[in-house]
């Protein structure tokens, strides 16, 4: 199955090529509830729309454009609870991508996961002692 959009809780991934589908082509696609833009990002992909608008209360659709803007080009990497702890309150992406449920505050693996897990940071990232 293809993953369209951000990871994010309550993801509409596994309805959004049907969403797609039974829309009608037209200039502008306006995702009202666009969550972690996973609609947005299979109507983009179809070439039914011209331009796109996604919406919702929370800063996802910023990060989605980002990402698209090619800003996160270097942030290949897991995260160490450590590191995430500490940067998760200035590092919006880090802080969604990596926690629990998205909650921005939960490291997204257990202590006995996160233990058996490799750290990987993106070149030039400082690495902090685990």
């Amino acid at each position: 199955m293809t993953r369209y959009g951000v990871p994010y809780k309550g993801s509409k991934n596994s309805v959004a090529r049907w969403v797609v589908d039974v829309l009608h082509p037209s200039h502008t696609l306006v995702d009202l509830f666009a969550g972690g833009c996973v609609v947005t990002h299979a109507a983009m992909l179809s070439g039914k729309w011209d331009e796109f608008v996604a919406n919702d209360t929370n800063d996802v659709p910023q990060v989605f454009l980002d990402a698209i803007d090619g800003k996160f080009a270097d942030y290949d990497f897991v995260p160490a609870r450590e590191e995430f702890n500490a940067a998760k309150d200035d590092d919006t992406v880090l802080s969604l991508l990596y926690s629990f449920g998205n909650d921005r505050k939960s490291y997204l693996w257990s202590r006995e996961t996160s233990r058996a897990s490799t750290t990987r940071r993106p070149p030039g990232r400082q690495t902090r002692p685990t």
